[in-house]
This record gives C-alpha cells, sequence and structure tokens, in this order.
C-alpha cells in the first residue's frame, strides 16, 4: 500500500468515525430534549387540567427516526454532494496548473 492510499484510507476512516461519533451525540441530544419536554410537559398537566394525557405528550413532543437511519441520511448526503463536487470541478485546469508548476521547477533545477 503506497503513502498516498494509506493516507486515504485513514482520513477517510477518520471521518467516518467521527461524523458517527458527533450524529450519535446529536441524537442523544434531541432524545434528552425530547424527553425533557415531555415530562415539562406531564408537570404543567399536573397543575393544569387542560393538557392532555402520556400519549398526546408523547405526540407533542414528536418521535424522530433511529440515530441509524439519520447517520445512513447524512452519510448519503455527504457522498452524493462528494460525487457532485468531483463531477463539477475542473479537473483540466488542475491538471494543467501543475503541469505548470512542474515546468517551473525543471526550469529552476535547469538554472541552478
Amino acid at each position: 500500500m503506497g503513502i498516498v492510499t494509506g493516507f486515504v484510507i485513514g482520513a477517510g476512516l477518520t471521518a467516518s468515525v467521527l461524523s458517527f461519533t458527533l450524529f450519535q451525540h446529536k441524537y442523544t441530544r434531541e432524545q434528552q430534549s425530547r424527553l425533557l419536554r415531555q415530562q415539562a410537559l406531564l408537570v404543567r398537566s399536573i397543575v393544569d387540567q387542560r393538557i392532555v394525557s402520556v400519549d398526546d405528550a408523547v405526540r407533542i413532543t414528536g418521535n424522530r427516526d433511529h440515530p441509524t437511519r439519520q447517520w445512513k441520511n447524512a452519510w448519503n448526503t455527504e457522498v452524493e454532494n462528494t460525487v457532485k463536487w468531483c463531477h463539477t470541478f475542473q479537473w483540466d485546469d488542475l491538471r494543467v496548473g501543475i503541469m505548470d508548476k512542474v515546468d517551473q521547477i525543471k526550469d529552476e533545477i535547469r538554472k541552478a
């Protein structure tokens, strides 16, 4: 395995683990927020009888997707954006720029 391949694989693995960790943290915070809202609604319902039952509290606070589905959707979005970037990037301009730099370096070496 070459240096570049190892670097790319390591960067991809690191980015994957980091994104999964961040999504898990986000999901945990959202779940805690939903539970706190639900509990606050239930406490208020003890004082104010106009507020409805536990089932309605769950419905009001919302039921979100499982974190695995959120991760999968976020990962697919990242891959889609990367593919779009690769397709819209001007690779010929990059190649020409690199070749010009290589020619400049060759000229500097010859002059030295």
